[in-house]
């Protein structure tokens, strides 16, 4: 990637798609500040574009950009670059994170698939990042362990992967999401069927027992319909961690 060309640059000339904007919509509010203060002599930091496969694009400075439109100049200063498309991907994710109004996590969670669909994740000969390197390239806002929630829930096919060949430093705490969220989710079943249990001694009306019972009955003939099952040796243990 080349050095950026800072210059004026005419309005009508951007590209009106925005490929690399991950907020999902533009805050009027901060809008009209922006243009209030540029009405007052204010001066904003150049926004950033580039050049991607001979369009000019919008990769930082969106807010910008729609202030000057609202006061109606036609020119920005803007420092351009020479780009692809990955190249255009890293610049976005670092000009969010780094200036502007802050990402919600619903627009970092979009960040970080633009930054995978773009193959920033890939390291050398087919390796991937780790859910740590991850989470610093999207400026660390969120933790790496919510990195490999997304990635497990949004790239799947990128995380089977990413747990077979991502570099885990020492001391790394790197874990298994799904493994984690499979335990989580059979301790939760676990104590709602105590929970029923406990409740159904307090019932004293044999026709509302009836029904209980019958309600268990469905439910364990759904829990038969989900997958293989094991009947286990010790009858009423709840399985520790070994067992997921």
């Amino acid at each position: 990637m080349t050095q950026p060309i800072r210059r004026e640059v005419s309005l009508v000339d951007i590209s009106p798609h925005h490929p690399y904007q991950t907020r999902k919509n533009l805050d009027v509010k901060l809008v009209n500040e922006y243009a209030t203060a540029m009405k007052n002599g204010t001066s904003f930091p150049p926004v950033k574009l580039g050049v991607v496969g001979g369009a000019l694009v919008v990769i930082g400075g969106h807010h910008r950009i729609a202030a000057t439109y609202r006061r109606g100049l036609p020119t920005i200063t803007a420092d351009v670059y020479e780009t692809d498309h990955p190249g255009a991907v890293l610049l976005a994710i670092d000009d969010n994170s780094t200036n502007g109004k802050r990402l919600s996590k619903a627009e970092v969670r979009a960040a970080l698939s633009l930054f995978v669909k773009a193959g920033n994740h890939k390291v050398g000969r087919g390796k991937v990042m780790s859910s740590r390197q991850l989470a610093a390239a999207l400026g660390g806002s969120v933790s790496h362990e919510t990195v490999l929630h997304w990635i497990a829930e949004d790239h799947p096919a990128v995380y089977s992967k990413f747990k077979r060949d991502a570099p885990k430093p020492k001391g790394s705490g790197e874990f298994d999401y799904r493994a984690k969220n499979a335990e989580r989710s059979a301790q939760a079943a676990f104590a709602a069927i105590e929970q029923c249990l406990a409740a159904a001694r307090g019932v004293s009306s044999p026709k509302v027992r009836g029904r209980i019972r019958e309600r268990l009955l469905k439910a364990s003939v759904v829990v038969e319909t989900l997958g293989p099952y094991e009947l286990p040796q010790d009858d009423g243990q709840t399985p520790s961690s070994d067992d997921f």
